[in-house]
């Protein structure tokens, strides 16, 4: 047994002679009753007899609590000794607890001894292979410094290259525009005719004479129109069936406007039943500006009271209600012309109210 069950064991024997302590006052309470008893009468016995029967059950109950406290005192043993033996068990835990913290407190010193000397060593590695690569790094630097500098000297010439191609755009674009001007005005003398039938004029020899039969016959001149070439543009593919376009050069201007003046606008040309159409020979550059004045002209065709041409180099001029506009911009003259329709729509509605 252990210290504090022994320490316990006289604390059972100081409780039990507490009792019989007890049990002895009361029965020498009782006798000194009895005592008295003899000296009353009457009512005085019938007093002592219910103090007998109280004595009784006092007595009764301290048994019973005797028998209570022992009963606790022996469960309080019990539970005492599963206390030492639960506690003989977790110092067991502790000890054994204590003892592979201490093993893992070596293994954490050896662990980082090895550590230690690994990074040593990888640092040690580290120095001697990539000392030269330093060394390149630096080389690299001053490289870098002078390639900064070529760079900023190359930019500064971009700029000033950039600076003269600017200029020689602007002089090609002059160049250019001069080009188109003469190019223009040589096709000034030129018409194109569409419409004739492939072969009709024979041999090219023979094209001259033969359109200018069909200028005399069609605009019915007295006098031949003064020509000096005419002959058909491009090719004709095989297994194709179509008539290319014949180019005229006049000698004179004067004889290419008086053409013009005799085309009729609305009324159709015809030579040997093929149906003509005639116009002036303008550039592909010229050609290309006026097909953007499409939209505008479809606009404008069957809405009464306004005139409107498409004129060189790319310009169409719009007459209504007496005020003529020239447009340059497509944009703009479509949305003239449509400012055009709605007004007179407006206007035909309001007749129509009336």
């Amino acid at each position: 047994m252990s210290r504090d069950n022994r320490s316990r064991a006289p604390k059972k024997n100081t409780i039990s002679l507490q009792l019989e302590k007890v049990l002895d006052t009361l029965q020498t309470t009782e006798e000194g009753s009895e005592e008295e008893d003899s000296y009353r009468q009457g009512s005085l016995f019938e007093m002592a007899t219910k103090g007998d029967k109280e004595e009784k059950e006092v007595k009764q109950l301290l048994l019973d609590m005797n028998a209570t406290i022992n009963i606790t005192l022996e469960k309080m043993q019990s539970m005492e000794s599963h206390m030492e033996t639960s506690m003989e068990k977790l110092s067991q835990k502790i000890d054994n607890t204590c003892s592979e913290l201490k093993e893992l407190k070596k293994q954490n010193k050896e662990f980082d001894k090895r550590l230690k000397s690994e990074c040593v060593r990888i640092e040690n590695d580290y120095n001697k292979k990539f000392k030269g690569v330093k060394d390149d790094f630096g080389k690299l630097d001053e490289i870098m410094e002078e390639m900064e500098k070529e760079i900023k000297e190359i930019v500064s010439e971009i700029k000033s290259l950039k600076q003269s191609q600017k200029t020689e755009e602007e002089k090609l674009g002059r160049m250019t525009d001069k080009c188109l001007d003469l190019e223009s005005r040589t096709r000034r003398y030129n018409l194109r005719i569409l419409g004739v039938k492939e072969g009709r004029e024979g041999h090219e020899s023979q094209a001259c004479t033969f359109v200018t039969d069909l200028l005399k016959d069609v605009f019915e001149l007295s006098e031949e129109p003064r020509i000096d070439v005419a002959n058909r543009v491009g090719y004709v593919a095989q297994g194709k069936k179509y008539s290319r376009q014949i180019i005229v050069k006049f000698r004179d201007i004067s004889s290419v406007e008086f053409i013009l003046k005799k085309i009729i606008h609305g009324k159709k040309l015809t030579y040997r039943g093929d149906n003509l159409r005639i116009f002036r020979d303008y550039s592909p550059e010229v050609v290309q500006k006026m097909r953007l004045f499409t939209p505008a002209r479809h606009t404008l065709r069957d809405v009464p009271g306004v005139r409107y041409g498409i004129y060189f180099p790319g310009k169409m001029k719009i007459s209504y209600n007496g005020v003529e506009r020239s447009f340059a911009v497509p944009g703009k003259a479509l949305n003239y012309a449509e400012d055009i329709v709605k007004k007179t729509s407006g206007q035909a509605a309001d007749k129509e109210e009336d």
